[in-house]
């Protein structure tokens, strides 16, 4: 009877258990534990979190949280400014597009006109510090924000991988000019938020800007579209290559046929069946087969759609 009331009394109490209750068995030490315990779950450093979750429930259970699961530690400073994150939504001429043309979803207040680009550079601001660590939980951040994990780590690797990068001094007047107000890095002793810091400044005011890590494949090339001397010679190949089918120049459906021995404008995918004889029956194909062997610039099948639907829109297979 002794060993099994020694057994009890050494046991952990059971998640019905009050709060109270748990203090009175377990004194300071077991409540000092939980709050560890649900820190390093927050912060995602636990090894193995299905282990804490007693513990866990115990500590949420004694009122370490506030509303929203947003712990006490992070809500007076997160509170200041998540006001400005939900605040960047489109305006404009680009609010007008979007609520034109078709219908809002039912959560459009929220997600339809909200300014991603604007809110990511808000995420990098003031949720890392410049070398891309946390200045809150991370599970507080995604709480407050409504965001995804995946959302986060990607603003936080191209916040460290901007703290890598060449840093020069520019007017702020240029760096509007250029859009790079994203990668414009903050002093670390101003307090403020970047959107206040950046309306207060100065057209005149030099600052430091972070170049953008990373640019797009086509970035620096010239457009498709832009390539007026390719598009002429298209047009004239469209022209060479049809002929006219017997109806009337005002009549609403096409008066010109393309070759027999043309069966599609565009060209085919590389992994389809009999490629190269496909690729011969397509328009854009054997046009840019010409173009590679006079050494030209080729087009894609966008730019050949787009040209034949503005330039030769009686033309058809």
């Amino acid at each position: 009877m002794e060993e099994s009331a020694t057994e009890e009394s050494n046991s952990e109490p059971s998640l019905s258990s009050s709060p109270s209750e748990n203090e009175e068995r377990y004194g300071a030490g077991e409540k000092r534990r939980r709050k560890e315990s649900r820190k390093t779950f927050f912060e995602g450093q636990a090894r193995k979190p299905y282990r804490l979750r007693k513990r866990l429930r115990c500590s949420l259970e004694d009122n370490d949280t506030v509303i929203d699961g947003v712990c006490k530690q992070c809500a007076p400073a997160l509170g200041k400014v998540i006001e400005g994150f939900h605040k960047l939504r489109h305006q404009g001429s680009e609010l007008k597009k979007r609520k034109k043309g078709y219908p809002a979803p039912i959560n459009a207040d929220r997600d339809h006109y909200r300014d991603v680009v604007a809110q990511n550079a808000w995420i990098r601001g003031n949720i890392f510090d410049p070398m891309g660590n946390y200045l809150f939980c991370h599970d507080c951040v995604r709480k407050a924000l409504g965001i995804s994990k995946q959302r986060l780590s990607r603003q936080r690797q191209v916040k460290r991988k901007l703290f890598q990068q060449q840093e020069i001094e520019m007017p702020k007047k240029e760096v509007d000019t250029q859009k790079l107000t994203p990668f414009v890095v903050m002093p670390l002793e101003i307090e403020l938020c970047f959107n206040l810091w950046w309306k207060d400044l100065p057209d005149d005011h030099e600052v430091v800007v972070r170049y953008p890590y990373e640019r797009h494949g086509l970035a620096g090339k010239v457009s498709n579209h832009a390539k007026t001397d390719t598009k002429e010679r298209f047009l004239e190949f469209m022209d060479a290559n049809s002929q006219p089918n017997g109806r009337r120049l005002d009549s609403h459906n096409p008066t010109l046929y393309f070759l027999p021995r043309f069966t599609t404008i565009s060209a085919p995918k590389k992994n389809v069946h009999n490629y190269d004889s496909r690729l011969a029956t397509s328009l854009v194909g054997e046009f840019n087969r010409i173009q590679v062997e006079d050494g030209s610039p080729t087009i894609s099948d966008f730019s050949a759609t787009t040209w034949l639907k503005k330039e030769r829109p009686k033309h058809a297979i």
